[in-house]
């Protein structure tokens, strides 16, 4: 009960964020570059701060990649947008399975579920997003 109470919370921040940043015209593929900085961040205060850094940036790197990958190239909008979908279904499934993957006991009890509801509604909204601009083109 209490993890399903920790996916509602975070699926109402995560449409909140995502109306945030529509509304101030963000470029959503650039926000993921938060999303394995923030593990990082836990990472930090773990009981192996250099192991779990590793751990964790090893599977944040095809994060930081892609969002380097758009800069040198212009990618157009479409395409950050379809890029950015998968990298924050990647981001929720990576909270499911943090736990199994990394040892980092920094990491708040509660994060995973939440974070992982907010990575779900990102990830829909986005791609209720492309699916009305291919009705509407």
């Amino acid at each position: 009960m209490q993890q399903l109470i920790l996916i509602t919370i975070g699926i109402a921040f995560g449409i909140a964020l995502y109306r945030y940043v529509r509304l101030v015209r963000w470029d959503i593929l650039q926000l993921t570059i938060f999303l394995p900085a923030i593990y990082i961040g836990f990472a930090l205060f773990s009981s192996t701060p250099t192991q779990s850094v590793i751990e964790d940036m090893f599977f944040g790197m095809p994060i930081f990649m892609l969002v380097g990958i758009s800069h040198m190239q212009e990618w157009t909008t479409q395409r950050k947008e379809k890029v950015a979908l998968g990298v924050w279904l990647y981001h929720g499934f990576y909270d499911y399975v943090h736990h199994w993957l990394v040892i980092n006991d920094g990491v708040s009890w509660f994060y995973p579920d939440l974070c992982l509801g907010v990575d779900v509604a990102v990830a829909v909204c986005l791609a209720v997003s492309i699916q009305q601009a291919k009705h509407t083109a």
